[in-house]
């Protein structure tokens, strides 16, 4: 789990500065009870909620294998993250669409206040996503794939949904102003809730993906085709290895990779060749730091 500490410091960054957001937006809604400021608020909640289920979620796959899990416990921060999408969706994208369609309420006359907060707000969102983008760019320069390519493929869901959330938090932030600018211009009220509406519906979308994103790791833990490819190329520059008839490439936790292959040997290949034709597969394998167990087993020729 070579990338789980980078992870973590994403995590923890993110907690802080949306702990902080939650209590001083929540304050300020109170007070001018501005229905963007309160969605502002909700989501930082909601995002607190998140990263609290991704802390429980690393600290449980960092357990060591035993002998009821023999793999070690890395699915389970797929199912915790689960739990951080949904609550992403309902925390903070539903309760922002219910405030924002109910009654509106007046803001009080407070639109600098508002304006300050946000901006700072906005700014301290944008540190935290500079950090969960660097911990993932670090692991995209470890399995070769781009930014994006590492977001969507990775198997790192508590790197995927801090990016998100952060990346959605620092676009929530211009929605606000513009609301409160927009209320402020016109004295309408109807631009506060359209504001409330328009950054829940951005939450929605980014916990829906984040919930396609955990279903396609649950229910499709193999690598992408990409990877399956580069690790049949590694096995057939053996010596001796003339084919692959079968590869499996199972992913059992966050940059943790179960290979299984049936490989074929040269015809004339004795005994100590393919034991060294075979340990040669699993070291070369191994050199990936992603692959975790390997199990090699030789075939004959069709």
């Amino acid at each position: 789990m070579s990338a789980q500490p980078s992870s973590r410091t994403s995590v923890i960054v993110t907690m802080v500065v949306v702990g902080a957001q939650a209590v001083v937006l929540g304050v300020l809604a109170a007070v001018t009870g501005s229905a963007i400021l309160y969605a502002e608020a909700m989501f930082s909640v909601a995002d607190f909620g998140v990263e609290v289920f991704l802390l429980i979620g690393l600290a449980r796959v960092a357990r060591p294998a035993d002998e009821r899990h023999p793999l070690g416990y890395g699915q389970e921060i797929f199912f915790w993250s689960l739990f951080a999408a949904v609550g992403l969706f309902v925390g903070g994208g539903v309760a922002a669409i219910v405030e924002g369609l109910g009654e509106p309420s007046a803001s009080g006359g407070s639109y600098a206040l508002g304006y300050l907060v946000i901006v700072l707000i906005t700014v301290s969102d944008g540190w935290a996503l500079v950090v969960s983008v660097r911990a993932l760019g670090a692991r995209a320069t470890v399995t070769g794939r781009s930014l994006w390519a590492e977001l969507l493929a990775g198997s790192d869901p508590a790197a995927k949904t801090v990016t998100l959330a952060n990346a959605a938090a620092v676009v929530s932030g211009p929605i606000a102003v513009a609301g409160l600018a927009l209320h402020q211009a016109t004295g309408n009220e109807v631009f506060d809730s359209l504001g409330s509406v328009l950054i829940g519906v951005l939450l929605v979308a980014v916990s829906g993906l984040l919930l396609r994103l955990n279903q396609n790791l649950i229910a499709a833990p193999s690598v992408d085709a990409a990877d399956l490819a580069r690790i049949r190329r590694a096995i057939v520059e053996v010596p001796d290895v003339t084919g692959v008839r079968e590869v499996i490439a199972v992913i059992v936790g966050p940059h943790q990779v179960m290979v299984a292959a049936r490989v074929t040997l040269a015809s004339a290949t004795d005994l100590p060749r393919a034991e060294r034709a075979m340990a040669a597969v699993e070291d070369r394998l191994r050199r990936r730091p992603e692959i975790r167990e390997v199990y090699v087993t030789p075939v004959a020729p069709e």
